[in-house]
């Protein structure tokens, strides 16, 4: 199987670590996210791509972003220039003090207004919601075409206009402040929410309905550039074998919260969910040592772990505790473990007065236990709160339950294998579905080098490579076919070949295809 399928990219638009082919030729850049060795230093966010402004017609774009999948985190499209003195060269990505346009974009529960890796601003997409403020969808005969609805509330000693829009439907879809002084980005984006949800959680209550925010989009007025807020998709990843034949009851119970705070979306109860897997893993080693000292046992090690303060230790321990591996890049990792964190035991930061003991009850008491409400789910500070040791909690999770159940996190030591790259320019087609599919003839095939690979868990994951596309003549015959494809063969320990895949540029889409052979 093919791990993280590769793309292809030419130098227009100019992706992310492309670079210009010397001879005067384009270089088509196959790529594994996983193998990047990308860098981004304390104040710099992570880039993904670049283009020029004429290069880009659409604000819909496929990215592969880092972190932990389903958990939020920001996207900046930001409009630079490379000229030192034009004030389109900002080396302040968060933001500077002045006016923001926040766009609140909202979905139905359970229905992605985008496919998985794929983002984009508010304006290149509806958002959706069951509540009609226009026509079609709203009954009233009376109400004139093309209206919206305006929400007015007061936060910080001033009001808040916001312009509720509808789908072409006529379905609520955005609510956009037109104009706030904010200091940031993220200091326009709470503002905006603090000032938002109160109304959104008025209307769910009068009309029974959900309103769920999908994405916010802030806009730096001076600039135009934006600050998206996104939730990363989770990875596709290959079967490789039934998994219960491992696992017993007594773990089950606890993979059962596990799935259940991936399958929701909120991360108030997605905290929680964790945090009763951490503590379920706790008092269950106080009833073992118990049991063990009653029946005169060896007593089971404490779990010292702590979380590591170096960068290489860091992506060492969560390589141990993920069993789908993935890659981890500054950014990812400073997310992932706060600063206050850095150094601590597992035990320090569940235990009472610790950070994520105070978390989970201040969300507790909220939520499920009898009494006044302690916090707000609509207030914004609490929820940057929440996101903010949420990754950490979900890591300590999967630590402690690794540590608990070793025996059910089999590990497999990588091998290196080696796959072998023809080329061939005498094939027949055959339709498959949406695409067409491409069989090279016997005795075609040309040798164009071997590919050093990591074999893992059934997986074959590949390293970057570029081919020259003037000298190796990619392109599309005048009925759309390419005149070159590819072949990989995986390389037996015996010597003998094995078909793995075939692939072959996509001029339409820029993208090179790859379908894996049984």
């Amino acid at each position: 199987m093919i791990q993280g399928a590769p793309q292809a990219t030419i130098s227009e638009p100019v992706a992310s670590g492309q670079k210009p082919n010397r001879e005067g030729g384009r270089d088509c850049e196959i790529r594994n996210s996983e193998m990047s060795d990308r860098q981004s230093s304390d104040d710099e966010p992570q880039l993904i791509a670049e283009f020029k402004l004429n290069e880009h017609s659409s604000k819909t774009f496929p990215a592969e972003l880092v972190g932990l999948p389903g958990i939020r985190q920001q996207l900046l499209l930001q409009l630079y220039s490379p000229d030192p003195s034009h004030p389109l060269h900002s080396d302040q990505p968060q933001g500077t003090p002045g006016k923001y346009k926040v766009i609140f974009t909202l979905n139905r529960p359970g229905f992605s207004l985008l496919a998985d890796d794929c983002y984009a601003d508010s304006a290149s997409m509806q958002g959706d919601s069951h509540l009609a403020i226009a026509k079609p969808a709203h009954p009233h005969p009376d109400l004139p075409e093309g209206t919206h609805v305006k929400l007015t509330s007061e936060i910080f000693g001033s009001e808040l206009t916001f312009n509720c829009y509808p789908n072409e439907k006529g379905f609520f879809g955005k609510a956009e402040l037109e104009s706030i002084e904010a200091a940031s980005f993220g200091d326009a984006a709470l503002r905006a929410f603090k000032g938002l949800t109160p109304a959104l959680s008025s209307m769910a209550f009068r009309y029974d309905l959900p309103l769920n925010i999908y994405q916010v989009d802030v806009v730096d007025l001076q600039t135009g550039s934006s600050r998206l807020s996104i939730v990363k998709a989770f990875q596709e990843t290959p079967f490789l074998g039934d998994p219960t034949r491992l696992l017993d009851s007594e773990f089950l119970r606890y993979g059962s919260y596990y799935r259940e705070a991936l399958n929701n979306g909120n991360p108030n109860y997605q905290f929680l969910c964790f945090y009763k897997i951490i503590e379920g893993i706790r008092e269950r080693r106080a009833r073992l040592i118990a049991e063990a000292r009653e029946n005169g046992d060896p007593i089971p090690a404490p779990d010292r772990q702590r979380i590591p303060e170096d960068r290489g230790d860091q992506v060492k321990w969560l390589n141990t505790i993920f069993f789908v591996k993935q890659h981890w890049d500054d950014i990812s990792l400073r997310a992932l473990f706060p600063r206050e964190s850095l150094g601590r035991s597992i035990g320090n930061l569940i235990d009472k007065n610790s950070e994520l003991h105070k978390t989970r009850l201040k969300i507790a008491h909220a939520v499920l236990e009898s009494g006044e409400p302690t916090m707000s789910i609509d207030d914004a500070f609490d929820i940057e709160h929440v996101n903010k040791w949420l990754p950490l909690t979900k890591c300590i999770f999967a630590a402690s339950l690794n540590v608990e159940f070793p025996d059910k996190f089999p590990d497999e030591t990588p091998k290196a294998g080696t796959v072998r790259l023809y080329r061939s320019k005498r094939f027949s087609s055959m339709a498959a579905g949406d695409h067409t599919e491409y069989d090279p003839e016997p005795g075609s095939l040309e040798y164009v080098r071997d590919l050093i690979t990591e074999v893992k868990n059934g997986k074959v994951t590949m390293p970057s490579f570029n081919l020259d596309m003037t000298s190796e003549g990619i392109r599309e015959d005048a009925e759309g076919n390419p005149v070159v494809i590819y072949v990989g063969m995986e390389i037996h320990e015996d010597g003998s070949e094995h078909h793995l895949f075939t692939g072959y540029f996509h001029v339409a889409t820029s993208k090179f295809r790859i379908y894996r052979r049984a």
